[in-house]
């Protein structure tokens, strides 16, 4: 094969960045897309657990006029049909710490939508006001998430 000074293409070195610059693009749109992503579902269960919360809240409004029943010594949930829940080995004002929190411990009543754990404590005089935790272990990993809500009581 002959080589004529006329003749055109591309070199071995060029053709290779070329792919390289088309890697870069597409791997910074891929991560780009990912953290979209992941943002998005951290929205969406932030979403979720303050609906939870929410509810929990309606029903302390039905039902709490006061400090809850002494019968209830530990963090608990109000059910569905307006009963306290009680959480086993939670203080009533003594929610352990997010990052010591392994959800385990929660009243089957007190976990909702399979994964968001409740539990409320209570607040004495002089503020009178109970705190509804909505916990969660993150679906794409990274440990667990909480929402609280204040429920001040006239």
């Amino acid at each position: 094969m002959k080589l004529r000074k006329n003749q055109t293409g591309d070199t071995i070195v060029e053709v290779l960045m070329a792919i390289v610059v088309v890697s870069v693009v597409l791997g910074a749109a891929y991560l780009s897309a990912n953290q979209s992503l992941t943002s998005t579902r951290q929205s969406q269960e932030r979403g979720e657990a303050l609906q939870v919360a929410k509810e929990q809240v309606e029903r302390l409004k039905s039902t709490a006029t006061g400090p809850p029943p002494a019968t209830i010594t530990s963090a608990f949930c109000i059910d569905s049909n307006s009963a306290y829940q009680t959480n086993t080995g939670m203080g009533l004002n003594s929610m352990t710490n997010l990052s010591l929190d392994n959800l385990s411990g929660y009243n089957a009543a007190c976990i909702a939508q399979p994964r968001y754990h409740i539990g409320i404590e209570y607040f004495s005089a002089p503020d009178n006001y109970y705190k509804v935790h909505v916990r969660w272990d993150r679906v794409n990993g990274g440990g667990n998430d909480e929402v609280t809500v204040n429920y001040k009581v006239d």
